[in-house]
Formats: C-alpha cells, structure tokens, sequence
C-alpha cells in the first residue's frame, strides 16, 4: 500500500464512546451532595463523547443521600444502605444488565474510585451492616457488571487516571479501540487492513511478536471475504497488546529505527534536538507524548509523516494529555 504523506493534513481521529461517572463530569449526584472537579476531565469532551452515568441516582436515590455499604454475606456481596436497611442489590443489578445491554457500542468507562456501585478496586467491604468492621475490599457491583461484560475494554478511575503516565496509556488504549470498532465496521479484509497498516508501528511497539501474528494472520485470507475467526482472533491479538503495560524500550526501539531510516535528510540542529528528545524519553523525564509533538513537527518539515508515523506518534489527540 502506497504510503501518504500527512504534510499539512490536519490529524482526524474516531472519537471515542467513553461511559463515564456522572459525578466525575461535575454534576450534582454524590451522595453527600460534593461537586467534584477534574479539568483533564473537562478537556475530554473535545474529542471523546462522554456518556454520562449515575448507577444510584438511576434506581431512585436521591441527593443527599444516605451512603450505601458492600457487605459481606452468606449470598455474596450485597448492596446494603444501613440507614434504612434497604438491599438495593437486585435494583443494581437490574440497572446494571439494562444499561449494559442498552449501550452495548461504547470503547472504555471512566468510572468513580472506591465508590460502592462504581469503584474498580479499594471499595470497603464490611462484615455486616451495624457497625461492622471492614474486613477487606472488593469491586462495585456496577463496575463487576462492566468488566463481565467488556472484559477486552479500557476500564479505569480517576485516582489511576491523576497520573499522566496512566493516562497517557488509558488514551492510546481508548482511541486505538475506537479506531478499530469504527474501520472494521463492515468487517471486510479491505478495512481491516487498511487499520492494519495505520497502526502498525504502534503494534510492532507493543510487541514485536504478536505484530508478525497479526500480519500473518492478514496475509492468510485469500478472498476479499474476512472469516469472522480470522476477525476474531486479530481482534483477540489487539484486546492483548493494548491491555499490556506500554513498555518503554520497544516504543524506543521502533522510533530509532524511524528516526534512523531518514537521519540523511535532518539538519544538525534537528538531530541534536532529536537526540535530546529522546534523551528524555528514554530516562523518563518527559512522556512519549511530550515528545511526539517536537518529532512530528520535524517529520513534517521534510514531507515525511506518514499515516503510520503520525498514529504512532500521536495516537490520540495529545492535547488530552497537556500539563
């Protein structure tokens, strides 16, 4: 495939569909009435369609509210609000199921830390409902929900989220799925190598090895016809490579060798900058997306960003990620 040139083209991405904690986004639904605010969360909605949810307040509790507690029992974790000794498991799960299936095209959550329907982890879970002690810590019953569900999916918190690093993977992880959902929508091998293509210096980064899986696995369909296995497994190999810590030496090695294949035509300046660039990057005092705005613009400058550098670079928008 003829590889084009990006020069002057302004970057498009496929936007996200990210459920995220209504409380999070600044509304009014915490059960002690907290406004929360999260500027990074607000710089989200640029690009990303954010799709706003409130576990509690959709099965009828209002604000302020009496809290609700995960407990453990003999019939598992419940759902207890000790107040008024209400088990508000069966309406949880209920909303739960119905909102799942209801939003079944969506590309990661965003959900509410240590929260009783929607905490990923650290949610207090208690022995009993009067007074009991915590004796360990579980997952919310909306977010347990989730992650049966959508386990190939990008799930997080904004505690986890606070730190750029995470973010910076969360993002990638994000657009990258959306990409993938939206070009490969009519399931054909056309589309699915033209995502191919696009993202294959970020796969060959991820891991080398199941790149050349996922090549091959390309190259064995003959008819313009894409059996659902095939599909299926590149969908697998994908859902595995974006669920793996973003390692810093692969992502290095790929972009020497991009940096290496057209040192001939940068100036002394722009590869002094380069090396010190990638000086930073590599003893972790700037992000990958620190620097990717300083590369592509020298790519640039000689014609030289391509479709694939560019995504590689700059997977998703990198003002997402600004300081």
């Amino acid at each position: 495939m003829k590889k084009q040139s990006t020069k002057n083209k302004k970057r498009t991405y496929h936007k996200p569909i990210l459920v995220t904690s209504e409380c999070l986004t600044g509304a009014n639904v915490r059960y002690n009435g907290e406004l929360l605010n999260y500027d990074w969360i607000k710089t989200f909605r640029k690009h990303i369609r954010i799709l706003k949810v409130c576990p509690e307040m959709e099965i009828g509790l209002g604000v302020p509210r009496p809290p609700i507690w995960s407990i453990s029992s003999p019939f598992g974790h419940r759902l207890i609000q000790p107040d008024t000794g209400k088990d508000i498991t069966p309406k949880m799960s209920s909303f739960s199921k119905k909102f799942l299936s209801k939003h079944s095209t969506v590309d990661g959550f965003l959900l509410k830390s240590r929260s009783p329907s929607c905490g990923l982890d650290k949610v207090k879970l208690y022995a009993g409902a009067d007074r009991a002690p915590v004796i360990g810590y579980t997952v919310g019953q909306f977010t347990r929900k989730v992650l049966e569900t959508y386990p190939e999916l990008p799930v997080s918190d904004e505690r986890i989220l606070s730190k750029r690093v995470n973010r910076e993977q969360f993002l990638t992880t994000l657009f990258v799925t959306a990409s993938f959902r939206s070009m490969t929508e009519d399931n054909s091998r056309q589309s699915l190598e033209s995502f191919h293509d696009q993202y294959a210096m970020l796969i060959e980064s991820l891991n080398v090895n199941r790149g050349k899986k996922m090549a091959k696995l390309l190259k064995s369909v003959s008819s313009s016809t894409l059996p659902k296995t095939v599909y299926l497994e590149y969908k697998s190999h994908l859902s595995q490579l974006l669920s793996r810590k973003h390692r810093l030496p692969a992502r290095l090695l790929v972009l020497n060798k991009i940096i290496d294949s057209h040192s001939k035509v940068f100036s002394t300046a722009q590869k002094r900058e380069l090396k010190f660039l990638l000086a930073d990057y590599e003893n972790g005092t700037s992000l990958f997306a620190d620097i990717s705005k300083t590369v592509s613009s020298i790519f640039n400058s000689h014609n030289l960003l391509t479709e694939s550098i560019s995504t590689f670079l700059s997977p998703f928008p990198l003002e997402l990620l600004e300081k």
